[in-house]
């Protein structure tokens, strides 16, 4: 529809003009051209187009429309290929600034074509020189170039099953699940004063389906940067306080819109750093209940990510269904949020986080903990229990039934547990003694 409207308006624009600089004597493009350039100038691009479009329509060859119109259909435009041809037109004019390398760089940057778009922040770099290179972010962008070949695949676009326009303000209504992974909610007033959030900043947090984790992204001092910070519920069922999480994980870049699966130890989010294609690519990451270290944020790839930014995946695993948000195929203020089927095929371990506590001996909390699982002698875990409260945390292979064997200088127990699919399953040892 957008390409018929543009066709018919070019064609009526065309007539107007020709009829409007013979009896004008062409002031009626110069005046248009200056409009225009203004509006460029002030980079209102979406007012600046529409004229540039019919500056274009009547000067093909202009190299000056050419330039200005592509660079707005480079920015403003919903098709960053439109821009490609306008562009292209630009550079083969000796008059045309010298940014237009950078500027069809990034267009080809855009539309998938990496090697070419390499060559053109190489150029760009020879003209401006090493030391302003960093200015225009060239070295970044080649570095995106080159992992966008190795995590982009276009034809895993077509795993897509919707596509939903909305306006940026609104774009997580639009992720309509029975049984999602985790839910956003508002950031409760007391982690706003320790988060260096504001409420006028709507800051959220997002819960993980169990209920006991929840992660939020916030300025943090050290880096100026902003970071993820992780709360997690203890044994008992009370909230910790808010930890910035490994470094691993929260880089010199933004770290934004961190989600998660039902249990909270897979971590997903935004961030234009790590590995990131081009704009804020989707990562995931696995946290360890044990070490309590995070693993290498890993691209999430094609389909959900592409050269432009691409941020909130949310998954349900019962409904194996995922949707995440893109700027691809928008323009200004306008996001596209997209559906797909989803299905973590990775098999975590259980985590189980337990706590022993003797009926007859409530003092006693260090004791000797000895997993086996059911049938075999193998120990899977061999660990003590906190001195202070008798906490433990575990990581078992899978499902199934295990044998605790609980040994203390006075008394040794063997207790037998099924540890279901579920992971972080909460419960007490209580022993008499």
């Amino acid at each position: 529809m957008k390409n018929i409207f543009v066709a018919l308006t070019l064609m009526f624009t065309s007539v107007y003009i020709s009829t409007e600089v013979s009896m004008a004597g062409g002031q009626s493009e110069n005046s248009r051209a200056k409009t225009a350039e203004k509006y460029f100038l002030a980079k209102q691009y979406e007012k600046a187009s529409p004229l540039y479009a019919q500056l274009v329509s009547s000067n093909p060859k202009n190299y000056k429309y050419n330039y200005y119109y592509g660079i707005c259909l480079l920015i403003a435009g919903k098709d960053k290929k439109e821009s490609i041809p306008y562009l292209e037109v630009a550079i083969q004019h000796p008059k045309t600034p010298e940014d237009i390398y950078y500027y069809l760089g990034r267009a080809m940057h855009f539309t998938y074509r990496f090697n070419e778009a390499n060559q053109l922040f190489v150029e760009f770099n020879k003209i401006i020189g090493v030391k302003n290179a960093g200015r225009w972010g060239t070295p970044q962008l080649m570095e995106m170039c080159n992992n966008g070949k190795q995590y982009l695949d276009t034809t895993k676009l077509a795993a897509i099953t919707e596509r939903t326009e909305a306006a940026a303000y609104d774009f997580y209504n639009k992720y309509v699940f029975n049984n999602p992974n985790g839910k956003l909610l508002s950031m409760p007033d007391e982690i706003i004063k320790s988060a260096n959030a504001s409420k006028d900043d709507g800051p959220t947090i997002f819960l993980s389906a169990n209920g006991r984790v929840m992660y939020y992204s916030a300025t943090n001092d050290e880096t100026s940067s902003r970071d993820i910070y992780r709360v997690e519920k203890d044994v008992d069922g009370n909230w910790g306080k808010p930890e910035a999480i490994d470094k691993m994980v929260n880089g010199s870049q933004d770290e934004l819109f961190p989600t998660c699966n039902s249990d909270g130890r897979i971590l997903y989010f935004s961030s234009r750093g790590h590995s990131s294609t081009g704009g804020f690519d989707l990562f995931k990451t696995y946290y360890n209940t044990v070490t309590k270290t995070w693993t290498q944020p890993e691209n999430m790839g094609s389909p959900y990510n592409s050269p432009d930014d691409d941020f909130c995946f949310v998954a349900s695993s019962l409904e194996q269904k995922a949707y995440f948000t893109s700027q691809r195929e928008t323009g200004p203020g306008l996001f596209t949020v997209y559906s797909m089927p989803y299905s973590n095929t990775e098999e975590l371990p259980v985590a189980i986080n337990g706590k022993f506590n003797c009926v007859g001996q409530p003092d006693l909390k260090a004791v000797h903990l000895i997993i086996t699982r059911n049938g075999d002698q193998t120990i899977v875990a061999d660990l003590m229990t906190n001195t202070s409260n008798g906490s433990y945390a575990v990581e078992l292979p899978g499902p199934g039934t295990y044998s605790f064997r609980i040994e203390q200088q006075d008394f040794s127990r063997i207790l037998k547990i099924f540890v279901s699919v579920n992971s972080a399953i909460i419960f007490m040892c209580k022993i008499f003694s």
